[in-house]
């Protein structure tokens, strides 16, 4: 089991938001700009999505490609500089900083499961807004899934970070 801290704000200055769940929007759930995806297998890095338009720069590798980086994957001690748009056109600068990625072991199925599950709601919805359509090959059928996954947040606002032309 991994547990990631960070710091993400306008400084360093800012205080670390430890144990994050997968799913987590940074800033917050009204402003999502990057979104915590999880830790790679190496258990050293952790991948962040990256909303549409944030652009970044530091040591943080992009995938699928640097053309189409949709999300970084950073380091632990690893500082990513990130540019966020503004309403008025101009961008904002804030820093991404990977401070920890802890790991332990459990020998319990219960705990083990519940890591494995623990996601946040919010980050859940707002990836449910930005994809409300959802197809069901089995029954070839179409539904919609933002109807019921967001009656707990009603601030969140759609998490687009997938890029699809290059």
């Amino acid at each position: 089991m991994y547990s990631v801290s960070v710091r993400f704000g306008k400084d360093l200055s800012v205080p670390v938001k430890s144990n994050l769940a997968r799913l987590t929007p940074l800033p917050n759930v009204m402003a999502p700009q990057v979104m915590f995806m999880g830790v790679m297998s190496d258990g050293r890095s952790a991948v962040f999505a990256l909303h549409a338009g944030v652009g970044h720069s530091g040591p943080g590798l992009c995938r699928p490609d640097h053309v189409r980086c949709s999300a970084i994957v950073v380091r632990a001690g690893q500082t990513e500089d990130l540019s966020i748009p503004t309403a008025n056109g101009g961008h904002q600068n804030l820093v991404l900083r990977v401070v920890k990625i802890a790991s332990s072991i459990t020998h319990s199925r219960t705990v083990a499961l519940n890591a494995y599950h623990r996601v946040s709601e919010a980050g859940q919805c707002e990836l449910d807004l930005a994809n409300p359509v959802s197809y069901d090959p089995v029954t070839g059928t179409i539904s919609s899934v933002v109807k019921n996954a967001c009656q707990k947040h009603p601030n969140a606002v759609p998490f687009a970070y997938l890029v699809t032309a290059p």
